[in-house]
């Protein structure tokens, strides 16, 4: 229906106005331009994911965004094939995302060995920076918590359980 040939039939047929039909007809040729740009931007996009390698990404980074869950199967087998990291034949994507997420958290953590050394001689250090009482305010006989009157059955008329509560 490109034609004014077409048009001129459609509205006589239909009796609509030939420039409603013409404004509609140019919103779907818009329409269709849009689909095919983001179709060729997915197809280059899929393109240049395909061809990066275990190099071109910041694993570190992609863990700490929390992105490693968005990452295609594919990528995840290339990260588990490099590192030689184990897994069951046939895991799913959310056990491969684990596998993958633990090993970059294992690499961002300083080994265990250097950890003991470290805090051997920060205790070390630190041994002389005992904290020092200065002042004591209060003793165990002002205690809040006392159960000196637990048990104690209250009767008569000026007893008010709730006296220093309001309700309303």
């Amino acid at each position: 229906m490109n034609d004014d040939d077409d048009v001129e039939e459609f509205c006589k047929t239909y009796v609509v106005e030939k420039r409603l039909v013409r404004q509609y007809l140019e919103h779907l040729r818009e329409l269709e331009r849009r689909k095919k740009k983001r179709e060729d931007s997915r197809k280059c996009a899929n393109l240049e994911e395909k061809r990066k390698t275990f190099e071109d990404y910041n694993w570190k980074a992609i863990y700490r965004e929390g992105k490693i869950k968005k990452l295609k199967v594919v990528v995840l087998d290339m990260y588990i094939s490099m590192r030689n990291l184990k897994q069951s034949k046939g895991a799913l994507k959310q056990e491969k995302v684990d596998i993958v997420s633990l090993d970059i958290a294992k690499s961002l953590v300083p080994d265990n060995r250097q950890l003991s050394e470290v805090n051997r001689d920060s205790n070390n250090q630190d041994s002389g920076d005992d904290d020092v009482v200065v002042q004591e305010i209060g003793s165990d006989e002002d205690d809040i918590d006392s159960d000196d009157d637990e048990g104690q059955i209250y009767e008569g008329d000026d007893f008010q359980p709730f006296a220093d509560h309001k309700i309303w």
